[in-house]
């Protein structure tokens, strides 16, 4: 937490310490979108594009929902666990449908 405060303080100032709450779900959502894009970027490279755009819709939407029903309940932290949830959940289904996709992509 210490670490959290020097960090947020020394870049940003007092003005948003607030944001400190969010910080570890909001870089738990980014690291997963980060790796997400690679496994992404390596399915449209051989030409199957709508997978991860599928997957990406299906995040899209569960985080609507997701920050629709947190939100009310822990105001912007609710927003960020939502973003972090999702994220995390659709990089299992692109790291699972990599997998699959694949095995089929080096047999041809």
């Amino acid at each position: 937490n210490i670490f959290k405060y020097d960090i947020l303080m020394n870049i940003f100032g007092e003005k948003y310490l607030p944001a400190l709450s969010i910080i570890i779900p909001v870089s738990i959502g980014q690291i997963s979108i980060s790796i997400y894009q690679i496994f992404s970027s390596v399915l449209q490279g051989v030409n199957k594009p709508k997978i991860p755009s599928i997957i990406i819709s299906f995040s899209a939407v569960l985080n609507i929902i997701g920050s629709f029903i947190l939100v009310k309940q822990y105001g912007i932290y609710g927003a960020a666990i939502s973003n972090a949830m999702t994220s995390t959940l659709a990089l299992i289904i692109i790291i699972i449908v990599f997998k699959l996709q694949w095995k089929k992509i080096i047999k041809d």
